[in-house]
């Protein structure tokens, strides 16, 4: 039997203070339940381990939430429980999430020595005032602080979370932010457009008037400057918001764009494993009392064969090398280009996307409308 490949995606649902912006499944006022949850999430390791018996793990990512803000031994006992349970292979990438105020030299080193092999630190911005307005907890001291701990900690692999269209941002603050992820050696930088939730302090804010947002079109701008600037500084663009030095991709991610199979632990992780989706039990509480009183936390679970190629699409035309058409025209047995002809002509009139090489992918322009150009294309 063919030994398949999937992911590990480890949901840590704790944040020392949910930032303004923010939607997703994290809190801020569940400390005491970090041990509980531990328990839980190790219990659902152990218990879904014949999911993925024929399966090696070539990618392991802990997200949240903040993973860091977990106390010290929590992330080495995770990775430890993975590796007992799992065939994970030994040239695995293993990424972590942190925030800068909760990087400390013996955190770092347990990373390290637990298998870490990449993290990827949310500076936002290099701008305290602005990062004051999206309601986040550490300033630009702190994240040199944090990059210089996890270079003293053997830590080099390292992705920098920026963001563009935020309240009151220049040029200035772009080009300020990027050298600074620069200046410590970034591999890696994620550059995110804001995006305005709903049930969001921020949006209220926004809404009230408080916050005034920039237009579309200088975010647009300052997205097209980000992509050119770094391209300067040799980080190539694969991804519509996400940019490395040569060979240093993220893998995982690049994994789920090309909807390669992954299994998601922790409240709220979603899962994707022989064509079903399926995610858990959102609510943190609800999650460990569930798993406490071995009752299933599997919900939603849904057949996505027959939905292949609108999922393929989504994902892929978010990557800079795009869709493979001669993978789409073998699977499903299918012309693509003739059956989406009248679209396609009208994306590529309007420059927003080509074919090269069997290959459809956006343009610059293109990534800019992303949801236009693929809801034509579905």
């Amino acid at each position: 039997m063919e030994i398949k490949k999937a992911g590990v995606y480890i949901h840590i649902p704790f944040c020392e203070k949910k930032c303004r912006y923010c939607d997703f499944n994290s809190v801020d006022d569940a400390f005491d339940k970090q041990t509980e949850y531990l328990y839980a999430l190790v219990k659902e390791i152990k218990l879904k381990n014949n999911l993925l018996k024929d399966y090696n793990i070539d990618t392991i990512f802990i997200g949240g939430g903040t993973p860091s803000f977990l106390f010290k031994g929590a992330i080495a006992t995770i990775l430890a429980e993975l590796k007992n349970n799992y065939n994970v292979l030994k040239d695995a990438e293993i990424s972590l999430e942190c925030n800068p105020n909760s990087v400390t030299s013996e955190k770092a080193f347990e990373w390290k020595s637990a298998g870490v092999t990449r993290v990827s630190v949310g500076l936002q911005t290099s701008s305290n005032k602005i990062l004051k307005i999206l309601g986040r907890i550490h300033n630009k001291k702190q994240y040199i602080n944090a990059m210089q701990i996890l270079k003293n900690a053997g830590l080099h692999n390292i992705n920098t979370d920026l963001m563009i269209g935020l309240p009151s941002q220049k040029q200035s603050d772009i080009i300020r932010a990027i050298n600074l992820a620069h200046s410590f050696e970034s591999t890696h930088i994620s550059c995110y457009q804001l995006i305005v939730e709903d049930n969001t302090p921020f949006k209220r804010l926004v809404e009230s008037g408080e916050i005034k947002l920039p237009k579309e079109e200088k975010v647009t701008d300052a997205y097209l400057f980000s992509v050119n600037y770094l391209r300067k500084l040799d980080y190539f663009q694969y991804e519509v918001s996400n940019f490395s030095l040569k060979g240093y991709e993220c893998k995982h991610n690049l994994n789920c764009w090309n909807l390669c199979e992954y299994i998601g632990f922790g409240a709220g992780a979603h899962s994707y494993i022989n064509w079903q989706r399926f995610n858990n039990e959102k609510n943190l509480h609800t999650y460990i009392d569930k798993i406490k009183s071995k009752k299933s936390i599997i919900e939603n679970i849904e057949n996505v064969e027959n939905d292949w190629l609108d999922e393929y699409i989504m994902l892929a035309l978010r990557t800079v090398k795009g869709m493979n058409i001669d993978t789409v025209n073998k699977k499903l047995n299918i012309n693509f280009l003739q059956s989406r002809k009248t679209a396609i002509e009208k994306l590529q009139k309007e420059s927003l996307i080509k074919i090269e090489d069997n290959f459809l992918f956006a343009t610059q322009e293109g990534f800019c409308v992303l949801n236009y150009v693929i809801s034509h294309l579905i």
